[in-house]
């Protein structure tokens, strides 16, 4: 299978929680892993957080950087699908930065992982194939 991961799910792989398994699973029995560029921004943010909450140290943070990042295979510049995302955010009133995902799923044919409910509901509603997590929670 090909996916289209998103940050949520890339951070979920490596703090744990509900779904992370799965979502090491889905990452594992992937034949192709893209994501777009905005991707490494978001993740480094939400690890931020966790840094700042004093649940990681910045050492551990970025070590979980490294893994998110040796994971994906491809990694998609903003520009090649971002009129298309900003339209669809637009139609569907919804931040564009969830919809650079969605949007290069649907145009790669792959699956979206994400551990962000509205998200995924969203790109099934859109007839993008979304990995089926046991337990998926809310936006991080």
């Amino acid at each position: 299978m090909n996916l289209v991961v998103d940050a949520s799910a890339s951070v979920r792989s490596q703090i744990g929680g509900p779904s992370a398994a799965a979502v090491l699973t889905a990452l594992a029995d992937s034949n192709h892993v893209a994501t777009t560029a905005l991707h490494l921004a978001e993740t480094c943010n939400a690890l931020r957080k966790y840094v700042r909450a004093g649940q990681l140290t910045a050492a551990e943070a970025r070590d979980m950087i490294v893994r998110i990042q040796a994971v994906i295979h491809e990694v998609i510049p903003i520009a090649d699908n971002a009129a298309e995302a900003f339209s669809e955010a637009v139609r569907l009133d919804h931040p564009v930065h969830d919809l650079l995902y969605l949007t290069l799923a649907r145009r790669r044919g792959a699956a979206l992982l994400t551990v962000d409910a509205r998200l995924a509901a969203l790109a099934a509603s859109a007839g993008v194939a979304v990995v089926d997590l046991a337990t998926p929670t809310p936006a991080e």
